[in-house]
């Protein structure tokens, strides 16, 4: 699967992903496929099913908040989710899966792919069969860099070029 990991700060957010691509018993590497797209001021990161990530990450195009969005988390819930779900509604086969790290203006979010919308408290995220070891790696104090790496070292689904996002908060 992926690794993809993000991290909030006060004033911005990172996230960060391996480049290492599974699709049935196959690897790719190629910067052609970015497991993390910019589109409409999003940085959109997709673990799961390849043919998911690709719809997500190519088609999909989310709603740009306005200025009378002032709570985006509940933006996110009741125009991008939405959004999301008419996209993967028309294409979703019943076995596959992904899950969304989701950033705009420099804050975090989560989307399931019940599409359950989950904040964090500590403003630490993992998504992808490496995401668990990232967490923790980050929890310990490591950077982002060394996170995906430790992830790389126990999940066989994990590796290649490391790529980091940052978006400052506005």
């Amino acid at each position: 699967m992926t690794t993809i990991i993000g991290v909030e700060y006060e004033d911005r957010a990172v996230m960060a992903c391996d480049s290492l691509i599974h699709a049935d018993t196959a690897q790719y590497e190629d910067d052609r496929m970015s497991k993390i797209t910019e589109v409409n001021g999003y940085l959109i990161g997709v673990a799961g099913d390849v043919a998911l990530c690709n719809i997500i990450n190519y088609l999909w195009r989310p709603p740009k908040p306005t200025l009378k969005d002032k709570d985006l988390y509940k933006f996110i819930v009741v125009k991008v989710v939405p959004s999301l779900k008419a996209l993967i509604n028309t294409d979703k086969k019943d076995d596959m899966s992904f899950n969304v790290l989701l950033m705009v203006k420099g804050r975090l979010f989560e989307i399931d792919e019940d599409y359950a919308t989950t904040v964090r408290s500590d403003g630490i995220y993992g998504i992808g069969s490496g995401g668990d070891y990232a967490m923790g790696a980050l929890d310990t104090g490591a950077s982002l860099e060394d996170a995906i790496t430790t992830a790389s070292k126990f999940d066989p689904k994990t590796g290649g070029t490391i790529k980091i996002f940052t978006q400052d908060r506005s």
